[in-house]
Parts: C-alpha cells; structure tokens; sequence
C-alpha cells in the first residue's frame, strides 16, 4: 500500500469496497400490481411532503405512508420513507422505529433500501451522539455504494479525527503562520 492508499483507508474506509448503485430493488411476496400502488403512493406522499408549507401538510403525507403500510405492512420503504420524514419533522424516536422497521424488512435482494435506512439510522445516532454506532451503520452503508455515508462515517473515524486534531495544532502553531 502506498501512501495516498493509505490515506485513503483512514478516511475513507476500504476504497476497494463494493459500490455498485442499484436501481430498483427486487421486493418479494408482492403482485406487480400491488408494488406499482406502492410505488405511485410514495411518490406522491414525498411530493406532498417536499411541497408542504406548513405542518398539516406534513402530516398528510405521512398519513399517505400510513395508509401504504396498512396494505402492505412488510414493504421496507414505505417504512424507510415514514422514518426520513419523521426525522425532517424531529422526532427522533418515530424516525428510528421505522427505519430500523425498514433495515429488519430488507434482504440481500433490497441492498437500495437497505442502505438508505443504514445511513439515516447512522445520522441519527450521530445527532444523539453515538458516534460509534452510528460510524458502524454508516460505514456499513457506504460498503452498500452510499457517498453520502462514507463521507460522514469518515468524519467519525477516529484516525480521521486525531489526523484533524495533529493538524488543527500543526497550524495553530505560530511557526506555521
């Protein structure tokens, strides 16, 4: 290993790691019929979402996935969606009900899902402060192909951090200046 190699893997984790960008999972144990509706539900409920203006409207959309899920209980995002727009709304707890709903639904056939519940379920323990756990489903994530993830898991790393820490003083040192 050279040394950017090396640098690489302190910040970014294994560079070599599969990251393959999936374009839609393949859900089991639902009718194409039933998949569409669900799909057609969610677009709408995150478009609602998107263009609300006030809390009502927020709350509507997230009556739409509520609706989704009461006939079609196991599909994983509808729950990861539910739990993105609770997090929007700060609530915290519904949010990582759901999306751990979400990560319990998903297989090796749902690795889009998956990885988008990984990196909201990593945000949100970044923002209640374990850092560990949330570095653990971010890094995870990030071997499923998210950018995003792997940027904030880097920023977790604790090599990552005393790297910074070295640097911070480095710079702050006069003879530096």
């Amino acid at each position: 290993m050279n040394d950017d190699e090396i640098l690489d893997f302190i910040f970014q984790g294994d560079s070599n790691s599969k990251k393959e960008e999936w374009k839609e999972d393949k859900i089991e144990g639902f009718s194409d019929e039933m998949l569409r509706k669900v799909k057609e539900l969610e677009v709408k409920s995150i478009q609602k979402f998107q263009n609300s203006v006030d809390l009502k409207e927020k709350q509507e959309a997230i009556e739409m996935l509520n609706e989704g899920l009461s006939f079609a209980p196991n599909h994983p995002s509808l729950w990861n969606n539910r739990g993105q727009m609770k997090q929007l709304m700060e609530d915290l707890e519904g949010s990582l009900s759901d999306v751990e709903k979400a990560i319990s639904l998903c297989n090796d056939k749902t690795p889009f899902i998956l990885r988008q519940a990984l990196t909201q379920r990593g945000m949100i323990k970044m923002r209640r402060g374990e850092e560990e756990l949330a570095r653990e489903d971010l890094e995870r994530a990030a071997q499923l192909g998210s950018t995003v993830a792997a940027k904030e898991a880097a920023k977790l790393n604790p090599y990552a951090k005393l790297c910074n820490q070295m640097l911070a003083k480095a710079f702050a040192n006069p003879l530096f200046s």
